[in-house]
């Protein structure tokens, strides 16, 4: 998932981008998804809406897209919603289930 913003005469410029660890493993379960890092050995279970927000972000939505679909799901405020992303983001990063992304296509880690 990429978060893009209004860049140089209003060209859309890639501020974030996400993308799964290459060692992260996972599955649909009946209740969420279950998440393993097979380098770390670190498990988690993404249940409601947490579950909902994995499964946007890795179709490589836009940032705008998901940001869409997810307040729709949720039924939260747009203000609300986009803070959940960004916050359970971070968690997943911090977490090593997901890595940021530069503009070139690298993963790099924030150890």
């Amino acid at each position: 998932m990429k978060k893009t913003l209004r860049g140089f005469q209003g060209h859309e410029v890639d501020a974030i981008a996400y993308q799964c660890a290459p060692s992260v493993r996972w599955a649909v379960e009946m209740y969420g998804i279950f998440l393993i890092n097979e380098h770390t050995g670190r498990s988690g279970f993404l249940g409601y809406p947490q579950a909902a927000l994995w499964d946007l972000m890795t179709r490589n939505y836009s940032y705008a897209q998901t940001l869409r679909v997810f307040q729709a799901i949720t039924s939260l405020q747009v203000n609300d919603a986009e803070r959940l992303i960004m916050e359970t983001l971070e968690e997943w990063t911090r977490s090593g289930f997901l890595t940021m992304v530069t503009h070139h296509g690298e993963s790099f880690d924030h150890k």
